[in-house]
């Protein structure tokens, strides 16, 4: 099974307002699932927040997605993903596209 693992951690600091926040995601890929090269993946992640700037009844900024992409071309991918926003009040569905470009292949402008 190929499976993969993320992770990802942030802060901001504005000095003006003496405040500050972070951000957090963490999640799980499964590869190769049903096609070759295609992911299907789970992820749970908090905006920037400040806590110390929100009420005691604002929802806290957490997201948890489920999403499925597959590569549909050499250099392009396409997926779908459901989102769960906000302490799951607020659904949202997503379709993307990607697109990968080497500029620094042998035929490359950068090279």
């Amino acid at each position: 099974m190929n499976l993969g693992l993320f992770g990802r951690y942030g802060w901001y600091e504005n000095h003006s307002l003496d405040q500050g926040g972070e951000t957090f995601s963490f999640g799980l890929n499964l590869l190769d699932l049903f096609l070759p090269d295609d992911r299907l993946g789970l992820g749970y992640g908090q905006q920037l927040s400040n806590s110390d700037a929100r009420d005691d009844d604002d929802k806290i900024p957490d997201v948890v997605e489920l999403f499925y992409d597959a590569r549909i071309l050499p250099f392009l991918r396409a997926g779908v993903s459901i989102q769960s926003q906000n302490q799951f009040s607020e659904t949202v569905f997503g379709f993307r596209l990607r697109a990968d470009f080497d500029l620094t292949g042998p035929r490359g402008i950068l090279r």
